[in-house]
């Protein structure tokens, strides 16, 4: 039984990460998923090189498929990780926006949770 759920933000009809995983090639998507349940299954115990505390309540799931880094920032609320931004490659920082972006989600989805979560299929 995985240790957390995985929840993907959502801003009305839009999930963001969701819709960003339905643009990227089948390889890179499909082991993003593998990382996805490796983070359900380890939970709050995820660490490197799977997982990098930001700091703030952000945490990077970190994927790489030859020279591409795929990252997902996100953050454990309770017994979920709840996805809130992605689609970037890292090179050495994580982009000023993407970080801001990700906490001003974490704080609608705290203010509101029942209203910005979809929840991982299959």
């Amino acid at each position: 039984m995985p240790q957390v759920s995985t929840l993907f933000y959502r801003e009305g009809e839009d999930i963001p990460v969701l819709d960003w995983l339905d643009l990227i090639p089948d390889e890179p998507r499909e082991r993003v998923r593998r990382q996805l349940q490796r983070l359900a299954d380890t939970g709050h115990e995820a660490r490197r090189p799977l997982v990098e505390n930001l700091g703030d309540d952000i945490y990077e799931l970190r994927t790489r498929v030859g020279r591409v880094n795929y990252r997902i920032l996100f953050s454990f609320h309770g017994r979920n990780a709840v996805l809130l931004t992605c689609g970037f490659t890292k090179e050495r920082e994580i982009p000023a926006d993407e970080l801001r972006r990700a906490r001003q989600r974490l704080q609608e989805f705290r203010a509101d949770p029942g209203n910005h979560y979809a929840e991982m299929e299959g």
